[in-house]
């Protein structure tokens, strides 16, 4: 969420550089503290997409974090052996499995049972899609801005 945070401040801050890079560094320790943390760097990406940056600015940005995004995800994998020898693409084969999964993360924040975490997370996940279907009916760029960053947040927990 602060990365988030320090992304959105970007638009609103003469500090933009330290912004950037304080960004960078709270991504970084996010992707390097749990797998889920790796996925800081696309929503990073697309809030700096949908940023109101001046162009050439906003070209650097995407491609500065683009870069050093695919070289932390890299850099995460590289030598990763699953405990049970599965490959990184069974939730393909297997995707209810891999949606029952992923609820069960989502919820596991705020539940510790797995039935409970189950519904936590099927009731975060509906929250954040109603928000993201109200924002874009809504029909703003700063209201879709807004959803997406919440929907952001909530999947980043």
């Amino acid at each position: 969420m602060l990365t988030l945070f320090l992304l959105y401040l970007l638009e609103r801050n003469r500090f933009k550089r330290s912004a950037f890079t304080a960004a960078l560094g709270s991504a970084t320790v996010a992707s390097f503290s749990t797998a889920q943390g790796l996925f800081v760097w696309p929503a990073g990406l697309l809030q700096l997409l949908l940023g109101s940056l001046e162009r050439p600015t906003k070209k650097v940005l995407v491609a500065l974090w683009g870069l050093v995004g695919l070289g932390e995800w890299i850099v995460y994998f590289v030598g990763y052996k699953s405990k049970d020898d599965q490959s990184l693409l069974y939730v393909f084969s297997h995707p209810v499995v891999g949606i029952e999964y992923f609820l069960n993360l989502l919820g596991s924040s705020l539940f510790w049972q797995e039935n409970s975490a189950f519904v936590g997370g099927l009731f975060l996940a509906c929250l954040a899609l109603a928000s993201l279907v109200l924002s874009i009916r809504m029909g703003s760029w700063g209201s879709i801005r807004f959803g997406y960053l919440f929907c952001s947040m909530l999947f980043s927990c």
